[in-house]
């Protein structure tokens, strides 16, 4: 049978991961949104294609 220590200790290492998988997901969709601003920042800006004259 667990003890209560090794019960809260599960329980804090949870709410550790699942914080750790928040700060995960936020940093990655701010890391989304950026390439799509600058993807569009260099299609409007013509960086993208390549002329050669």
């Amino acid at each position: 049978m667990s003890s209560e220590l090794e019960m809260a200790r599960h329980e804090f290492e949870l709410e550790k991961v699942q914080k750790e998988d928040e700060i995960t997901r936020k940093n990655l969709r701010d890391l989304y949104l950026e390439n799509r601003k600058l993807r569009s920042t260099i299609r409007n800006s013509g960086l993208g294609k390549s002329s050669v004259e």
